[in-house]
């Protein structure tokens, strides 16, 4: 047998082993929980529109584009527990992170018509944990996606 086999088989081991990591399974676990966070989050947002007014800007601001991102952060977590599509897994992440500013922007709204600040505050915190993590999971681990 030559040497250069064995090493090449060694190699090949290796990077079988390397792949298997908890980061992106981690990340794509985190990213679909926050997803459902956000599903829940969207849920109040159209049950506090239907009380007063509803504008066209407030609803998609508050439902239609941040339903479109939680579909792209969904998928992406997938592909991230699945280890393929690095870049779809990344922009997923990084959708779920920018879902942040709608929630945000909701607070700010919820703010301006009601006395209720404080649990939106934590949640809108906990979001952006929520929301950081994966991205940095996925972006350590590009070198294990297919």
């Amino acid at each position: 047998m030559n040497m250069k086999n064995l090493g090449d088989e060694g190699n090949k081991l290796k990077k079988e082993q390397m792949k298997k990591t908890w980061k992106p399974v981690a990340a794509g676990i985190m990213v679909i929980i926050f997803c459902g966070l956000v599903g829940i989050a969207l849920m109040g947002v159209m049950g506090f529109m239907s009380e007063g007014s509803i504008a066209l800007l407030e609803v998609i601001l508050y439902v239609v584009i941040p339903l479109a991102m939680v579909g792209l952060a969904f998928v992406g977590g997938i592909y991230s527990m699945e280890r393929s599509k690095w870049k779809l897994a990344l922009a997923g992440s990084i959708s779920a992170f920018f879902l942040v500013v709608p929630s945000f922007l909701f607070v700010t709204w919820v703010k301006g018509n009601s006395g209720y600040l404080t649990p939106f505050i934590v949640f809108g915190v906990l979001l952006l944990l929520i929301g950081i993590a994966p991205v940095v999971l996925i972006a350590l681990s590009k070198s294990e996606f297919k």
